[in-house]
């Protein structure tokens, strides 16, 4: 609930202001091993219990769910990112996009479910900051959507496809700056 929402607004925010991609995947693979071993946890822990079947309750099937699609979402990311740079296809990383957002809603889920689950019974109101938090995440999420036409240009003076636009720090153009001598002399 911390770490893959980071590195998901690095990924979203960084296109446009810094080169994001290596803390992007350092911080997602940090939350695929932290996942692992909270997976790891949970099963050990259920097999102290005589009786008890693994993935037996709902928060149980969409655990393991989550374990296994969360692990082919990260090499869904590191072979979109390889198609992108040897033929240029983004259909990939398209994909890996809608299924982060699609994972990360079945994990608000699951942490919620798992609260219900709990012998001790915490607060009511804990789903509900759970619930707020993901909100906030994913109002910071789509914020950056209004940075796609500023990452589109970058993206599009990067490639040749458009001239950079002058006084722009791409922009190779050497001509000095008008000053009021030049405008009167002419």
């Amino acid at each position: 609930m911390f770490t893959i929402p980071l590195g998901a607004l690095i990924a979203r925010y960084g296109r446009t202001y810094f080169k994001w991609f290596p803390a992007h995947r350092t911080i997602q693979l940090a939350g695929v091993i932290l996942g692992t071993a909270g997976f790891a946890l949970a099963y050990h822990y259920h097999t102290m219990y005589q009786g008890f079947t693994h993935f037996s309750t709902q928060h149980g099937k969409l655990g393991l769910a989550i374990f296994v699609l969360s692990w082919v979402q990260s090499l869904l990311g590191q072979v979109g990112s390889l198609v992108l740079y040897k033929y240029q296809l983004r259909y990939l990383n398209f994909v890996h996009i809608l299924a982060g957002i699609v994972l990360f809603a079945l994990a608000v889920w699951q942490v919620v479910l798992g609260f219900e689950e709990w012998r001790w019974k915490p607060p009511t109101w804990i789903p509900y900051l759970i619930y707020g938090w993901a909100g906030l995440l994913f109002l910071l999420y789509a914020a950056g959507f209004a940075l796609l036409p500023r990452e589109r240009r970058q993206a599009q003076q990067a490639d040749g496809s458009q001239p950079p636009r002058k006084g722009s720090v791409a922009s190779t153009d050497t001509e000095e700056p008008l000053t009021v001598e030049k405008v009167e002399s002419a």
